[in-house]
């Protein structure tokens, strides 16, 4: 089965807490495949391939990937104890680690400075609820 942390039922299979934390959600929070959507059909922005349903298929299972990768340096720090900052710093510089494809392929919002990753507002604070706690 494919993640889909955006369903209520998935996010809890996966280890999320109702509630989550900013740090929490911009972890479990999969990338974005870059596209250029001005085409038809649309095609995928790093490399102007028309996105078929293998293609995206492909490139899902990448991002996923990543996605698991930042869940386990999650785990890992906090089953380590270490401090919300310092479980940050530790994603910070997995994500500086990515290589220059994986960036080109998700785009460069927040890839050009991955620590800006960490301080996206969560849904419920862009939809007026209460910030939760770190």
């Amino acid at each position: 089965m494919a993640f889909n942390y955006w369903s209520s039922g998935e996010t809890t299979s996966v280890g999320i807490a109702s509630g989550p934390t900013r740090l929490e959600y911009n972890v479990y929070r999969p990338d974005g495949i870059a596209i250029d959507g001005a085409t038809h059909p649309y095609t995928v922005s790093s490399t102007g391939e028309p996105l078929t349903d293998d293609l995206k298929r492909k490139l899902d299972a990448i991002v996923q990937g990543v996605t698991r990768q930042r869940i386990e340096i999650y785990k890992a720090g906090k089953d380590a104890g270490l401090s919300v900052s310092e479980i940050r710093e530790s994603l910070i510089s997995f994500d500086k680690s990515l290589s220059q494809s994986y960036r080109a392929l998700v785009g460069t919002s927040y890839m050009t400075d991955p620590s800006t990753r960490y301080v996206n507002p969560t849904h419920t604070e862009l939809m007026g609820g209460p910030r939760q706690s770190e």
